[in-house]
């Protein structure tokens, strides 16, 4: 298993991942997004965005990291970021090297403080894989997230690195 910068060609298997249902479930996407909306999302010549793709032994993607940085001067030291996994390849660790990867770039590379992401509150396996990589809940948006016919509330997550 390899992870490697996100080549064009990833884009139709990384959208199949991004559209099913639990990814769906635990973003802000619709279910209904198309190919071409999708892929306007995913800048790979972007110096404000990082994409970074896991592939198996086959070099198959089978998960997405997503990093966005911010490009306004007062808030350079923050980034979002999303991560995907295919729902065949749940349960192997590959949200946690993501997690790792997503870590090692901003603290090394990146030169970002914090890293910051809306969760939602009943995404119990991404709530516990942020928080054990050192991301703590700041707070709760209600109703933040209309989802399958109900509204659901929004975590927010954060980890700073104090820099002294």
């Amino acid at each position: 298993m390899i992870i490697r910068i996100t080549e064009k060609q990833d884009l139709a298997v990384l959208y199949s991942i991004y559209t099913s249902p639990t990814v769906v479930a635990s973003s802000k996407y619709l279910p209904t997004v198309s190919f071409e909306m999708f892929y306007g999302t995913i800048d790979l010549h972007s110096e404000y965005q990082v994409h970074l793709t896991h592939c198996d032994d086959k070099d198959v993607p089978n998960g997405h990291l997503g990093i966005f940085l911010n490009s306004m001067p007062r808030t350079k030291h923050t980034a979002t970021f999303v991560i995907a996994v295919d729902e065949s390849a749940r349960k192997q660790g590959i949200g946690h090297r993501l997690v790792q990867v997503l870590t090692d770039q901003s603290d090394n590379w990146l030169n970002i403080l914090r890293l910051e992401v809306d969760v939602p509150a009943d995404a119990e396996d991404i709530v516990k894989l942020l928080e054990d990589s050192g991301f703590v809940v700041e707070g709760q948006k209600q109703t933040a997230l209309f989802r399958n016919g109900e509204y659901v509330d929004m975590l927010m997550l954060a980890r700073v690195i104090n820099r002294d």
